[in-house]
């Protein structure tokens, strides 16, 4: 009923930005206390994606806040020294350190508190802005391993206050590895690159209060929750919104968290603008090969990026996905997002959740009678709820 009165209330008011709600509330699901605003380009010979970033978090505390924490996930996959490489031994999902060239990482350029809080463009630092890229340190809060990059701490010239907003223009770079912990890059059988854009900006941690799991009540401030990423340990972050475009060649499509907004062609180049409200991360996807085939479910809006190979399984995947749907709804509750993306990935990519982005995995021939498909997509679509909008913090929990 919500998003009936929703899409009727946007028919009164005729405008385009209404086309599709990202969320079936008229409120906020969240308390909102970060939000990104990314403008990124992909150039798939080097593998990278460079972009900016307009970042606001608010503290949600009572005393002031005079340091920021970051996760810069991929620098796990920098080298061999990282606490993830050292872990693993240099395997996982199909990876193994000694390819040539296997190697990711973030590097920021600029990073400056911005001084004019409503203009949400990041493109060009913020003038007069205070320059931040100095006080950049990397921390490594749950060992002695000091070659460890994957988190940084900032200090402030200013504390922010309680219950202040402090907004940040950060430019970047991020280079993905070959694939590996569900994140990169992969050549197809035809020689195309394939990627899975994952835990791929720099993004804040989570402060937690005095009460707030194991923070003591009689603490007399908060505390950063930010570990080094481990070989067997995944994410926690704080719910907010998400305003990403992003440019890739046009031949290529793209996937992504959210609803997309606006799309767009020039100079051999397709931009696509992208919304999610009350997310706790943003994932994307882009290949040259995929299928694509959109369906409805209810409220739902399924979008199926599906290998070439596997097109004689596009039934199998969108029966799978509104089973789900269905029975996720009828055991536990609302899906409260408008869209769906399942994605058929390659190699190390597949099996993992994202919101409102699942990747599924399958291979040619599979017997409709052995059902892995379906197990995988019913599983990471389970996550959506769990740890999705339950918000567990998957490494500790």
């Amino acid at each position: 009923m919500r998003t009936v009165i929703f899409l009727f209330l946007c028919a009164l008011s005729f405008r385009p930005t209404c086309a599709q709600p990202r969320t079936t509330s008229l409120t906020p699901l969240s308390e909102r206390l970060v939000s990104y605003t990314m403008n990124v380009t992909l150039d798939p010979d080097s593998k990278t994606i460079s972009g900016t970033q307009r970042l606001t978090w608010k503290n949600p505390g009572n005393v002031p806040v005079k340091k920021l924490q970051f996760h810069l996930y991929l620098n796990a996959f920098k080298d061999n020294n990282s606490t993830f490489m050292r872990e693993s031994g240099g395997a996982n999902r199909g990876f193994v350190t000694g390819d040539d060239d296997p190697w990711g990482g973030i590097e920021i350029t600029s990073m400056r508190i911005a001084t004019d809080e409503d203009d949400v463009n990041p493109l060009i630092p913020s003038p007069g802005a205070s320059d931040l890229t100095s006080s950049m340190r990397f921390i490594q809060p749950d060992n002695s391993n000091t070659q460890d990059q994957t988190v940084m701490a900032v200090a402030l010239p200013t504390a922010v206050g309680p219950g202040e907003t402090i907004a940040l223009d950060i430019v970047f770079e991020s280079r993905m590895p070959e694939i590996v912990a569900r994140t990169g890059w992969k050549e197809s059988e035809s020689g195309n690159p394939f990627f899975m854009v994952a835990q791929w900006f720099p993004k804040i941690a989570v402060y937690e209060l005095p009460g707030q799991r194991y923070v003591p009540e009689d603490a007399q401030e908060g505390v950063w929750n930010a570990h080094q990423f481990h070989e067997a340990s995944e994410f926690y972050a704080d719910f907010g919104t998400y305003d990403v475009t992003i440019e890739v060649p046009e031949d290529f499509i793209v996937g992504a968290t959210g609803v997309r907004v606006e799309e767009s062609i020039e100079g051999g180049f397709k931009r696509l603008r992208y919304l999610a409200d009350d997310v706790h991360d943003f994932a994307w996807t882009a290949s040259q090969e995929y299928l694509t085939i959109d369906d409805q479910w209810k409220h739902v809006s399924i979008r199926l990026l599906i290998q070439p190979v596997h097109e004689g399984q596009i039934q199998r995947h969108l029966d799978a996905t509104k089973v789900a749907l269905e029975y996720y709804d009828k055991w536990i509750g609302e899906y409260p997002y408008t869209t769906l993306t399942v994605v058929d990935g390659l190699g190390g990519s597949n099996g993992m959740e994202y919101p409102t982005l699942i990747t599924a995995g399958t291979v040619y021939g599979l017997p409709e009678w052995i059902r892995p498909l379906e197990l995988v997509i019913i599983h990471e679509f389970g996550h959506q709820y769990f740890y999705g909008l339950m918000a567990s913090n998957e490494f500790e929990e």
